[in-house]
């Protein structure tokens, strides 16, 4: 489901963002795709998936519908630190540490990114952002 799912509603939905000659997708995808880190393996492998289909719908809806997507890493209260708190304190103070921001997300950060990707960052186009204040620099995964 993680990317036949927006596979299915980016294609019921084109014909409208098409027509609107401004639409915009916002997927979300997982830190996991970058580092294949996660619950899973095959959670890290349907989110890689879902990068590649990012980049494959940017092409094929342009010009008239911008496709993107975000990375999430760990965010506060999420699914990790409702099903094992322990877990989500261990990996929340790696990132603290590690990442050049010192933080871990909240949704609203995330929120606020998926607004400006769908409302604004009017030349954006095909690009997969990563929301890990900034633990990648560190090739954290």
């Amino acid at each position: 489901m993680n990317t036949a799912g927006p596979f299915q509603i980016a294609r019921a939905c084109a014909p409208l963002l098409t027509a609107s000659g401004d639409g915009a997708i916002v997927i979300v995808s997982s830190y996991g795709a970058m580092y294949g880190t996660g619950s899973s393996m095959a959670y890290a492998a349907s989110k890689g998936a879902t990068n590649t289909l990012t980049m494959s719908l940017a092409r094929v809806l342009a010009p008239h519908v911008r496709v993107n997507a975000v990375c999430p890493a760990l965010i506060a209260d999420g699914f990790v630190q409702r099903l094992d708190p322990v877990l989500f304190d261990q990996r929340a103070a790696h990132q603290v540490s590690r990442a050049p921001l010192r933080k871990v997300g909240k949704p609203s950060d995330v929120a606020a990114d998926i607004y400006w990707l769908a409302a604004g960052a009017s030349l954006i186009t095909g690009t997969v952002i990563s929301l890990d204040a900034g633990l990648h620099l560190n090739g954290d995964g």
